[in-house]
């Protein structure tokens, strides 16, 4: 039998499942194999002249730039190279206008240069352009400069310059100006030599060229080998309460790099065994919900925002793992222990259920905790206990501002893991300690704010209700209540019993009461196309009631009956009801059989079953699909049937909810939720206090005389 079941139920899964729910398992698995293949190596590090809070040791063999032997070479490069120098702005701009002064006030250079005045200004212009490019270097600067492979088509030797102190410049450096000159002005060679040899007669003050002196310093650093330093593993890099010097810090850098190299990541071995990995984490979660939630693997909107606030979770954990990184030391050591799990155990709970919650928010803490290059003892301790209260305060939220109130109690609970722990392992208070729990503060209070935005998101994204939700339509002056008071007082009345009988069983065995309790307001609303067809509505004529079914035959009456549900379905779709809502609608009487009508229309063919067409007499359906349609069809039958009894007596109470129980079991109205019978046991005991309770006797008061 058992294994008859498990076939069917997994036969019912397979079923439920769609495309969409494939594809967001696929994703599930590719993004925990990223997730988990991805990890850094777990490595904090420190800032210079900050004090090491633990020894810091070689993990591995690793080589560091020695950085101070690289400084030595370039100092030894920098002996051959002397200063650069050039002639100063104002020199050029005295010589140039002297000249042109020249040209204007002695005309009798026209005689001999056949050239207009502006041709012999252009040549001018030229050569003090030229003069304004020209740098001066000793031997031992140029012939570096020739080693580096770098131009001297600008540069001519001179040795011993005095700073700020005019000179004469070189014949050697005017001869190779005009040449440079004349080689692109071939038709003014006379007058190039003219005004070259003019400006040959002056003197110039030189001024030190620091960019081009700088520009041949990185040029020369680019020829320096690099040198290389070696640690072992296991040496010590940093002793616990040493400040950390610049070299210790490349050393540190330089054993983050080394690790993160060796991770050789597009290993074959090591990306099948990250499929693996995640291919395990996703069975076992599928076996979890197989065997404790189904609910969740029938419903592709609870599905698909399962998976995807897995993968959003483990996604915001490598976000925070890579700011925490690059942050500097002094402001990531406050927030190396992010609270990532609760964020995902509310929306669980709100989404799904606590219990759901509960199972993951421990799973992920630890795969999660283990994976993150994070201090892993701190971020499962506090995200474990955290995500545990979040679970179990979330589901029970009714508002959302009591967001808040959960995440302000998660807080509290972080603060005290965080100081217990900080106790067993150092001291309770430290110069950190009041700094970390304000950061644990600031984080919940980003998570409440994501939640109040995220929620309604979610909410109309994959159309799951909330309790938030439910409330909304709790509201007695909704259209279709006050259609339902009004129009159909019986059927709100019986509305309002079944929500409170539901309710009170559902919360019972763990199921969402609250669902119960809102949905069954709505569940009869078809009944408002034709109220005086039903029981609870049926007006008094006189002394008896005037049943409208006697003029008809039971095939109409059972016609006009069942037609509720169909009714309802239209009316919650024209209203814009939640789906939920409409599910409860459809489901709450299952498939079940119209008995009443039924049986009289057997008498009617003289009891041949085979003349009446049972499908005729039974319930469009489908069978309730979750515990909570489940209940509700017992409160509903339960809550009607109990109304005939003749004594309110606990014996009689149960024989009715004993007697309707098993009848929807035998026509297998259950068969495709998951209802357990511990479960129904439980409920069975519920209703029969309930209803016990709703029917009580009255003390009969006297009459006064």
């Amino acid at each position: 039998m058992f294994k008859k079941r498990i076939k069917k139920e997994k036969k019912n899964i397979e079923k439920k499942f769609s495309k969409r729910d494939y594809f967001l398992v696929f994703l599930l698995i590719i993004s925990l194999s990223a997730f988990f293949h991805f990890r850094e190596k777990r490595f904090m590090i420190f800032e210079i002249n900050s004090v090491a809070s633990k020894d810091i040791i070689a993990v591995q063999d690793f080589s560091y730039l020695d950085k101070k032997q690289m400084l030595l070479l370039r100092q030894e490069a920098l002996v051959d190279l002397g200063r650069i120098w050039l002639i100063q702005e104002k020199d050029l701009e005295g010589i140039e206008e002297k000249f042109l002064r020249l040209l204007s006030n002695h005309p009798n250079w026209r005689k001999t240069y056949p050239v207009t005045y502006n041709e012999m200004r252009s040549l001018s212009k030229q050569i003090v352009e030229q003069l304004r490019r020209w740098h001066f270097a000793d031997r031992r600067t140029i012939q570096k400069r020739v080693e580096l492979g770098l131009s001297i088509k600008n540069y001519s030797r001179l040795e011993n310059v005095v700073p700020k102190k005019s000179i004469t410049l070189p014949n050697e450096f005017w001869q190779k100006l005009e040449g440079k000159i004349v080689s692109r002005n071939k038709a003014f060679a006379k007058e190039i030599q003219y005004i070259v040899g003019i400006y040959r007669g002056n003197r110039f003050l030189l001024e030190r060229d620091q960019d081009e002196r700088n520009s041949m310093e990185r040029s020369l650093y680019e020829t320096i080998p690099e040198v290389y330093a070696s640690r072992s593993k296991k040496d010590l890099i940093v002793r616990k309460g040493d400040k950390i010097t610049d070299k210790e810090y490349d050393q540190i850098l330089a054993l983050k790099q080394a690790l993160k190299e060796s991770r050789n990541l597009y290993s074959p071995r090591k990306m099948f065994s990250s499929l693996l990995f995640a291919l395990l984490i996703v069975s076992m979660g599928w076996v979890y919900c197989f065997v404790r939630n189904k609910a969740v693997l029938k419903n592709t909107n609870k599905l698909s925002l399962y998976i995807l606030l897995i993968v959003l979770s483990c996604g915001l954990a490598k976000l925070a793992e890579f700011t925490i990184n690059s942050v500097p030391y002094s402001i990531a050591v406050y927030f190396q222990y992010p609270i990532i799990i609760p964020f995902m155990s509310i929306l669980l709970a709100i989404f799904i259920n606590e219990e759901i919650a509960l199972f993951t928010s421990l799973f992920l803490s630890v795969i999660v905790g283990f994976t993150l290059s994070l201090d892993h003892n701190y971020f499962i301790v506090i995200n474990m206990f955290s995500g545990i209260v979040a679970s179990l305060f979330a589901a029970k939220m009714k508002k959302r501002k009591e967001i808040f109130f959960v995440c302000f109690k998660v807080w509290i609970v972080c603060d005290v893991t965080f100081m217990i722990y900080r106790l067993s392992v150092d001291k309770l208070v430290t110069e950190g300690t009041f700094i970390k729990i304000i950061a644990f503060g600031g984080n919940m209070i980003v998570i409440a704010v994501l939640l109040l935005v995220i929620i309604p998101i979610i909410e109309s994204l994959f159309r799951i209700m909330t309790n938030m939700a439910l409330m909304e339509f709790i509201d007695p002056t909704h259209p279709l209540l006050q259609r339902l008071s009004l129009e159909a007082p019986g059927t709100y009345q019986h509305s309002l019993s079944i929500g409170h009988i539901s309710e009170y069983a559902a919360n019972a065995i763990g199921a969402n009461g609250m669902l119960c309790r809102v949905t069954t307001l709505y569940h009869d609303i078809g009944k408002l196309n034709n109220p005086h067809y039903y029981t609870e509505n049926q007006l008094i004529t006189g002394q008896k009631p005037f049943n409208i079914h006697q003029l008809l035959t039971p095939i109409e009456s059972a016609y006009i009956i069942k037609s509720h549900i169909l009714d309802g379905k239209a009316l919650a779709k024209q209203y814009n009801l939640p789906k939920i809502f409409i599910d409860i609608i459809l489901e709450h009487h299952g498939t079940t059989l119209i008995k009443y009508f039924y049986v009289k229309q057997l008498e009617k063919m003289d009891n041949i079953k085979e003349d009446v067409d049972e499908k005729a007499f039974r319930y469009p359906g489908p069978k309730p699909q979750s515990k909570e349609s489940a209940i509700i069809m017992l409160s509903d039958s339960i809550e009607a049937a109990s109304r005939t009894l003749e004594e309110n007596t606990e014996e009689a109470v149960r024989n009715l909810i004993e007697k309707i129980t098993s009848s929807k079991i035998l026509d297998n109205q259950f068969d495709e939720c998951d209802l357990t019978f511990d479960e129904l046991a439980v409920v069975k005991q519920k209703l029969v206090e309930i209803i016990k309770a709703t029917h009580h006797l009255r003390i009969k008061y006297p009459e006064s005389k």
